[in-house]
């Protein structure tokens, strides 16, 4: 199993070259070897509940493929959670948070106190990569008004060079919900531009050491600068690593939505889960996580939340079934690739269910 679902990342990570024979290959062979010897019990089943192990927590279950060469999604609504355990815990009660927190477009050239440098100290950032994601500022928008819509809760909105990392910490306490459009980081996946300078800066630094916290977490404002700006050495880097987040105070939150590429990966630990951003948040208290297994365009996803929050149901897996499928069709109704590159990136992980 190990080894189809390293083939089957491998195919993912270069959604340039990714041939739909390939995939189809890959997902009907890992379909094969998990799910096709439970096909018996799941007879009648409409909701599958995925507790994955090891590397299977970095497989997206919808994508499968079975026997009548379908996609799994299109015969189950699909959900996950950590561990067998966590089924014991859901519907108890608890102490329950308010409002929405909605962070999007991060300027991540914001320097601390939002003045012009010096040009030597420009120059210097200019060979950072941009990672200002174009849609995710007009996501963060379509998310607060689908809440103000279906939900009389308020709403507190942190985009530009607001959507730092002082102020996510300070105000994502006591949130009932909350939601991130930005840029998240993998260490694994980390690559070098033609001038030789890492893609994202202080990553050297992060991965250093044996803290698996460290590998991953989010890129907010500021963050292209975080070893240029050194006359705010005291201020927070802009880089949310997931050990911070795990140290933060989350209880109460129902729902944290990572909007982000890669958000949903970390060190893999057999028998332990992925040592990643959505076990953070879930340390943190968070009681249900949705994130991202692989890249995924902004516009695209920004469309894909726009109907998490038009949805009137409360059973998560449902409403990720119904938006999944009708992508789908989408797809094969113009004519394009049904390719699960193009649907299948979130996942959710946790308690099904989530009440506006």
């Amino acid at each position: 199993i190990d080894s189809v679902i390293q083939w089957y990342r491998s195919h993912l990570q270069f959604p340039e070259s990714a041939e739909d024979d390939e995939y189809r290959l890959l997902a009907s062979d890992l379909y094969d070897r998990v799910m096709q010897p439970l096909a018996n019990d799941l007879e009648g089943a409409r909701t599958i509940i995925v507790a994955p192990d090891g590397a299977l927590n970095l497989v997206s279950f919808a994508g499968l493929i079975g026997e009548r060469d379908e996609y799994l999604i299109e015969r189950y609504a699909i959900h996950y959670v950590s561990s067998g355990r966590d089924l014991l815990r859901m519907g108890r009660e608890s102490t329950r948070g308010a409002g929405l927190l909605v962070l999007g477009g991060s300027d991540c050239d914001a320097y601390a106190d939002k003045r012009d440098m010096p040009n030597a100290v420009k120059s210097k950032s200019t060979r950072r990569r941009n990672i200002f994601l174009s849609g995710a500022a007009s996501e963060a928008r379509l998310v607060a008004d689908q809440w103000r819509k279906a939900c009389s809760e308020p709403v507190t909105m942190l985009t530009g060079s607001e959507a730092s990392e002082e102020n996510f910490k300070r105000d994502a306490a006591g949130k009932r919900v909350i939601h991130v459009a930005s840029h998240g980081f993998y260490a694994s996946s980390r690559t070098e531009d033609a001038s030789g300078t890492r893609g994202w800066p202080g990553m050297d630094t992060l991965a250093v050491g044996e803290n698996r916290l460290l590998c991953s977490g989010l890129l907010l404002a500021g963050s292209n600068l975080c070893d240029v700006d050194e006359s705010h050495s005291g201020d927070e880097d802009g880089v949310l690593t997931a050990e911070e987040v795990a140290g933060m105070d989350l209880s109460g939150t129902e729902l944290v939505v990572l909007s982000a590429c890669e958000s949903g990966l970390g060190k893999v630990e057999d028998g332990e889960g992925v040592y990643g951003l959505r076990r953070a948040f879930q340390t943190a208290g968070a009681q249900t996580v949705i994130s991202a297994l692989w890249s995924v365009s902004d516009q695209s996803t920004a469309n894909l939340m726009g109907s998490l929050y038009r949805s009137q149901s409360d059973n998560l897996p449902q409403i990720l079934h119904d938006i999944e499928l009708s992508r789908i069709h989408e797809l094969r109704a113009s004519g394009q690739s049904d390719h699960p590159l193009n649907w299948a990136a979130f996942v959710a992980i946790g308690d099904w269910k989530f009440k506006r």
